[in-house]
């Protein structure tokens, strides 16, 4: 008997690359060649393809935040045809899950704090285990957590980017930002972190700004942007 595992890998590409791609984590956790064949990049173009077919049915997917817990959404403003009437689609096809940390054993993270997001991947502020940072590529399920410098404060401000090293590595790094006021020493505190994934560290940099940062860093193209409202 012939099983999926016995056809060309050109057939087995194409069968794989219309699994949903909420599916995905299940498929590389198959067995080591689906796994290696998932981050082919033919399998990339082949699954970017049928991306794109969902696109022109007017399909599009979103995270969306919804009692503190993030959700892959899918997205149809196309609409769906009912008599004479035409409704939008809003469809769960996905909750956040850790899949790579064994010490946490509840499906869903409680986000805190908004969803940041940069090249793919989603950075989050939760509330469990001691309110702690997490990163999450939601295409193929893994979350990894950063460990603070220090304890993280309530009022942290955070921005996502990454810088290109070459034409073919990116560093992500996050940017922390705390301006909150210290009663034990009554004067006001500015700190400023950057992590840096390749090397798993926080670096402080020693800056004394005559500016607050107004609102939470977006990422365009890596590079963090932010507003800045100047100290009176």
């Amino acid at each position: 008997m012939t099983t999926i595992s016995d056809l060309p890998r050109d057939l087995v590409e194409e069968v794989l690359s219309r699994v949903p791609v909420t599916s995905m984590r299940t498929v590389r956790f198959t067995c080591t060649k689906w796994n290696t064949i998932s981050k082919h990049e033919s399998f990339t173009k082949k699954q970017i393809g049928e991306a794109a077919k969902k696109k022109q049915m007017k399909e599009s997917f979103v995270i969306m935040t919804m009692n503190s817990i993030a959700y892959l959404m899918s997205v149809n403003l196309h609409g769906i045809h009912k008599g004479d009437s035409v409704e939008s689609s809003i469809q769960p096809i996905g909750k956040f899950i850790s899949l790579n940390n064994t010490a946490f054993h509840c499906d869903d993270l409680v986000i805190k704090d908004t969803v940041l997001h940069c090249d793919g991947l989603l950075l989050c502020f939760t509330l469990e285990l001691n309110s702690r940072l997490v990163v999450w590529n939601p295409y193929c399920g893994q979350t990894s957590w950063i460990e603070p410098s220090k304890s993280y404060h309530e009022m942290d401000m955070y921005a996502l980017g990454y810088e290109m090293k070459n034409k073919s590595h990116r560093i992500h790094k996050i940017l922390r930002y705390l301006d909150a006021y210290d009663e034990s020493v009554k004067h006001r505190i500015h700190d400023f972190e950057i992590y840096n994934f390749d090397t798993n560290s926080w670096k402080v940099i020693e800056v004394t700004p005559s500016w607050n940062i107004g609102c939470r860093g977006v990422s365009l193209k890596g590079i963090l942007t932010g507003m800045l409202v100047k100290e009176r």
